[in-house]
């Protein structure tokens, strides 16, 4: 009777134990969830800041360009960042992304980025635009992909940018005809954080991380002098 005891106690023990581990794990995974949460969201709201000094520079250079522009961006801008806020206030787990049609989504990107300077280019935008597809992830990634080419004009003032969108793939490709991305960097790149003065890595690795967990694939899928390109398609099931 008393060895049934101790082995009784031994096996509540070791319960106890595998219980507590487990509540551990869940809180350490629940924080990591909200710790990259709120860097994506807080690089999210740099790529709209971004936006916004983009336009006051229109609006302090070109006035009269400007005041169509303004009109047409703030209150895109404006509901962007009450769509990020409410989502501080009230998380939900990256892979729930409200799904939009692809073409209204197209249409918003080009709207939204339309006085950068950008080529767009659409493809099989036939019968299959009825294609719902991840918003708020697309979002993502379509903003850290121009904002870093927009920065990378910066010091490559002649940098041409294209954006891609293949409707029927739901894929999106983002290039440029600029200097390649360093070897030590592109092998790096979307698997972790690196530093870079074009603002690569940490927007990008988070916006890697949210379209794995679409079923979606980031990739750098070219990367040489003149033909550098990102692209993102959907993972086959």
């Amino acid at each position: 009777m008393l060895l049934h005891m101790r082995l009784l106690v031994q096996v509540l023990g070791y319960f106890y134990q595998a219980k507590r581990r487990e509540q551990r794990l869940r809180e350490m995974t629940r924080q990591q969830a909200i710790y990259e949460t709120g860097a994506r969201l807080t690089h999210d709201l740099k790529n709209m800041l971004q936006s916004l000094f983009a336009l006051a520079s229109i609006a302090q250079s070109e006035p009269a360009r400007a005041q169509p522009i303004l009109q047409q961006q703030l209150p895109v801008l404006s509901q962007r960042i009450e769509t990020l806020l409410g989502k501080l206030k009230a998380p939900t787990p990256e892979s729930e992304s409200r799904e939009v049609e692809v073409m209204a989504w197209w249409e918003a990107l080009c709207q939204r980025y339309g006085h950068r300077g950008i080529e767009w280019k659409l493809a099989n935008d036939g019968e299959l635009s009825n294609i719902k597809i991840p918003a708020e992830m697309f979002d993502c990634v379509a903003d850290n992909l121009i904002e870093n080419a927009l920065n990378k004009r910066l010091r490559e003032p002649a940098l041409q940018i294209r954006v891609c969108l293949d409707a029927g793939l739901q894929s999106l490709h983002v290039s440029d005809n600029g200097s390649a991305i360093p070897s030590g960097y592109a092998q790096k790149l979307l698997r972790t954080v690196v530093p870079s003065e074009d603002g690569l890595g940490v927007g990008l690795y988070q916006a890697s991380r949210w379209a794995q967990q679409n079923n979606y694939a980031l990739r750098l899928a070219e990367n040489q002098r003149g033909a550098v390109r990102f692209e993102l398609r959907p993972v086959a099931r």
